[in-house]
């Protein structure tokens, strides 16, 4: 029966050791033996279930995190080659890496494999029932793991990708930090500038019965439409709120993955990672002995890109029709722009070579090392784009905020009987 047929359960679990407690959540669909093993009790600890009220419950399987984290993946599958490389069985080692786990989601897809284990066909049958956790592509390369007998180097290269997309992900995150934090202050700035700077400002034009100058009419008039239109406040925030639940459908949008790879700077950033994490993937399956076709439908699924899986199904039907790599490779190199030459030259060596795996492996790690150095430099490529923003919205406000001084000094200046007018401001 697949997993998503199964009822889930949200379990707490008390854990007590020489008089300090801790608790540990599981969230899965096994049952509540197996959910207690998942919870990775100590042998010298004890342990209890807490007794959970009917909307407690339903409250923490509202909340709870539906999908594995990049951290628990990379901890899961190099903590399996490892368990696997000792002699261990499945079962045994999923009891070393059960402790790992750090979502109560997690948790429960380890309890469930480790309770379906021995009815199920493989393991690969097993780790489909939790899309959440492992990608298509992870369940095929296990797959022809368990049918080529080396499931631990499997597990060994998942544990490499998962560990350089983790790395490069969040150099790309840090990097995004400063110019998400400017914008909040941007977005205050604006706020106060607006409900507090601008009426005061306005008020004292009109007590002297001139016009505002043109910026600072405009963003009174804009302020004015908002308060007409209130409700033109919230679209923003619930914009943003529909983007990021919708964040991986956009992401896997044809238009969006090919308008990344396009931006300036930050598109080759993405290119070399597609093609480290693809080539890698690659050798492995190379090295594992899989069929070449088979190969590279694994790779185009790792691409997870539009074009570059193209890309790699296109060679595909090259080989078939006794086509070298070196040859597969330029004939192909359009599809992915200016980077596709360099992939195709490397490939003149990995064409000679009666392993590939090893040439491939090398050509990965090459653009693995660029994709981290780019995502580390990424701040340095967003800051003159984010100075200038800051410049104009400065530029902008400051007209706004004093143009109106000089106006108004001007002004009284050409009509000083304004100062004498009954209502004017007492100087």
């Amino acid at each position: 029966m697949a997993a998503a047929a199964l009822p889930w359960t949200f379990r707490v679990f008390v854990i007590r050791h020489r008089g300090r407690s801790r608790e540990v959540e599981v969230f899965g669909p096994a049952s509540a033996a197996a959910a207690r093993f998942a919870a990775g009790k100590a042998d010298d600890e004890e342990m209890s279930e807490k007794r959970l009220e009917s909307f407690d419950r339903a409250t923490r399987r509202f909340f709870a995190r539906k999908t594995a984290t990049i951290s628990e993946l990379e901890k899961f599958y190099s903590g399996m080659a490892e368990a696997l490389h000792v002699g261990a069985d499945f079962r045994s080692a999923l009891d070393l890496v059960a402790p790992s786990a750090e979502t109560a989601y997690f948790r429960g897809v380890i309890a469930a494999i480790y309770e379906r284990k021995a009815s199920a066909a493989s393991i690969a049958s097993l780790m489909r029932d939790f899309p959440g956790a492992f990608t298509n592509v992870a369940t095929a390369m296990i797959e022809q793991g368990e049918t080529s007998g080396k499931l631990e180097q499997v597990f060994d290269k998942l544990a490499v990708m998962t560990k350089n997309r983790m790395m490069i992900t969040g150099e790309i995150k840090a990097g995004l930090y400063y110019p998400g934090f400017i914008g909040v202050l941007l977005l205050i700035a604006m706020i106060v500038v607006n409900f507090y700077v601008l009426p005061m400002i306005t008020k004292n034009f009109k007590l002297f019965h001139t016009e505002l100058p043109p910026v600072t009419q405009a963003l009174f008039d804009a302020l004015g439409f908002v308060s007409a239109h209130p409700q033109l406040a919230f679209l923003p925030p619930i914009l943003l709120v529909i983007l990021f639940l919708r964040r991986n459908a956009i992401a896997r949008h044809p238009l969006t993955q090919k308008l990344i790879v396009r931006l300036p700077k930050i598109g080759g950033l993405f290119q070399r990672e597609i093609l480290s994490r693809s080539l890698r993937t690659l050798a492995m399956l190379y090295q594992t002995g899989v069929y070449q076709r088979d190969a590279f439908a694994i790779t185009a699924a790792v691409a997870d890109h539009v074009e570059y899986s193209a890309y790699f199904r296109a060679i595909s039907d090259h080989l078939s029709k006794s086509a070298s790599l070196y040859q597969a490779f330029l004939r192909e190199r359009h599809r992915i722009g200016k980077i596709g030459k360099a992939v195709a030259d490397q490939m003149k060596v990995a064409s000679a070579a009666a392993d590939p795996s090893t040439i491939l492996s090398r050509i990965a790690t090459i653009f693995e090392e660029q994709a981290m150095r780019d995502a580390k430099n990424l701040p340095k490529l967003i800051e003159p784009l984010l100075i200038l923003v800051i410049l104009v919205f400065v530029g902008f406000l400051a007209a706004a905020i004093y143009l109106p001084n000089i106006y108004l000094m001007s002004h009284v200046a050409q009509h000083p009987n304004l100062m004498n007018t009954p209502g004017a401001p007492t100087p």
